[in-house]
């Protein structure tokens, strides 16, 4: 199987290098349960937990998103993380969407027998991170223009592109290209997610949206690729 965005690519060697799924919410109050009955729950599939090690900073200082444990699978081709306020999923061993919405769910079901917050999440996103290896110019590889036409390409050492769009509601898209010339690589970091998030969510919600946000990051990638890349990889 593929390990693209899709099971049936359009390119020869696929370019994926990690999809990640992320939930946030409100902080809790008790995470060591929260962390400690996740490992319990997935002891089995994710054995191996990794504890980072994170800045020590007075109560009335959040800083959101902060990852505290890493619970991998033994091949560690895929794990999830967890945090006060986040719960995410992350796959490097791609094998297709099936595989990969199946273990969100999985993960998502277990996180509500100890976290009452995550009904009430404030971000959930969907991200692939494409690394393009031996691709001089990124400008070629994919359907982007140049920003600065009078800067020489001789010049250029780094090049870095961000776009955000709005492509249905409340499901945005970011688009981030970066290339390091020297490295001859370009990164194309697709991410659909949403924000302000109204209501109560379970499980079916979740992975309803993801497949929302998947299908929108399958059409921006077969439109960014240019048709001489995709030729060149067939």
């Amino acid at each position: 199987m593929s390990n693209f965005a899709k099971t049936n690519s359009p390119l020869k060697n696929p370019p994926l290098q990690e999809a990640i799924f992320e939930i946030r919410f409100p902080p809790i109050e008790d995470y060591a349960i929260f962390a400690g009955g996740m490992a319990v729950s997935h002891r089995n599939d994710f054995p191996v937990v990794e504890k980072l090690q994170t800045m020590e900073l007075p109560e009335l200082i959040q800083v959101a998103g902060v990852i505290k444990h890493r619970f991998f699978a033994n091949t560690r081709g895929k794990l999830f993380q967890t945090g006060s306020d986040i719960i995410a999923v992350n796959i490097i061993n791609y094998e297709g969407f099936v595989s990969f919405v199946g273990d969100i769910k999985n993960i998502i079901d277990s996180v509500y027998t100890f976290n009452e917050n995550i009904k009430k999440p404030n971000r959930i996103s969907l991200r692939y991170v494409n690394n393009f290896k031996e691709a001089k110019d990124p400008f070629s590889l994919l359907t982007i223009n140049r920003p600065f036409e009078n800067v020489s390409s001789e010049q250029t050492k780094f090049i870095q592109i961000r776009e955000i769009s709005e492509i249905e509601d409340k499901i945005f898209l970011g688009v981030n290209c970066q290339s390091l010339l020297s490295e001859e690589s370009v990164i194309l970091d697709l991410e659909a997610f949403s924000e302000g998030i109204d209501g109560e969510w379970n499980t079916d919600m979740f992975v309803e949206w993801a497949w929302k946000a998947h299908q929108i990051i399958w059409d921006s990638l077969i439109n960014l690729v240019s048709k001489e890349e995709m030729e060149a990889r067939k």
